[in-house]
């Protein structure tokens, strides 16, 4: 077995990639965010949430959070909470042809919200201003009521640099 699972291991470490997968080799502009944490494929925290773009610029998405993302006895973590809208509310303002960066992200939590439930996310951009563009969206419960509210603002880079970090 031992054996078994080095040649294994080392038929894995022959595949493995430095780096995620370009566009171009020698490039730095990612294909797609394979491994982000709200909608990444291949992260395993990533919620099992599909976000889409409606024609109007609209996103939204349906999901069912289980124990992994629990806070309170129940309910979700509120930081899940918030991940879950700033990337919906990202690809908002992606959707407007100005993407950019979170500069601000406003969280009003209003009830718990619960796990283990089909919670929806909606999210949509309200104004662009120059690199700016400014979206809000909710979270809700099966019943519809709002249980996590957020306004944010997105600043598009002048040029985009990658980290050395």
């Amino acid at each position: 077995m031992a054996d078994e699972i080095a040649a294994l291991t080392a038929r894995l470490t022959a595949e493995r990639r430095g780096a995620p997968p370009f566009v171009t080799p020698g490039e730095r502009r990612m294909d797609r965010q394979i491994a982000n944490p709200v909608s990444g494929p291949l992260n395993p925290f990533a919620p099992p949430i599909g976000l889409d773009v409606t024609s109007d610029g609209v996103v939204r998405g349906e999901f069912t959070l289980g124990a992994v993302y629990e806070g309170p006895p129940s309910y979700v973590h509120g930081g899940v909470s918030a991940m879950v809208l700033d990337q919906a509310l990202g690809m908002a303002a992606a959707a407007t042809g100005t993407p950019g960066m979170t500069a601000t992200l406003e969280t009003r939590y209003r009830r718990p919200t619960p796990l283990g439930v089909p919670l929806k996310v909606e999210a949509k951009a309200s104004r662009v201003e120059g690199r700016k563009v400014y979206a809000s969206g909710t979270i809700s419960a099966p019943d519809g009521r709002v249980t996590v509210e957020a306004t944010a603002m997105f600043i598009m880079p002048q040029r985009f640099v990658t980290s050395e970090y």
